[in-house]
């Protein structure tokens, strides 16, 4: 029980680290204007319950996976080998273009 103590506390910090690195520009960096100037205005509330919830699910994982229900994902399209290149570059060019489209409208505001 030791180690798996251990190795559920390592895989909890680890998560909470990453989730503190993706969470803090999303949820604490808020921009304000302050007459000429622009100010960053940080809120850490968000970001410490995020942090404090991964922390806490990730800790307990080990207790809950038996007691939980297992749920079957669906399972993703086969494609051949030589199609996987061109499939990956279409997901990439569409996940950096996508946030330009989506957000158009509040540019002409």
């Amino acid at each position: 029980m030791r180690g798996n103590f251990s190795e559920s506390l390592r895989n909890a910090l680890v998560a909470t680290v990453l989730t503190a690195l993706v969470v803090i520009p999303i949820f604490d960096l808020r921009l304000e204007r302050a007459g000429a100037q622009t100010v960053i205005q940080p809120n850490w509330r968000p970001v410490l319950w995020a942090c404090l919830a991964v922390f806490l699910v990730q800790l307990l994982r080990p207790l809950l996976a038996g007691k939980l229900p297992r749920i079957s994902l669906p399972r993703l399209p086969q494609t051949m080998p030589q199609h996987n290149r061109v499939l990956m570059l279409v997901v990439l060019v569409l996940a950096v273009i996508w946030p330009f489209f989506s957000a158009s409208t509040s540019w002409a505001r």
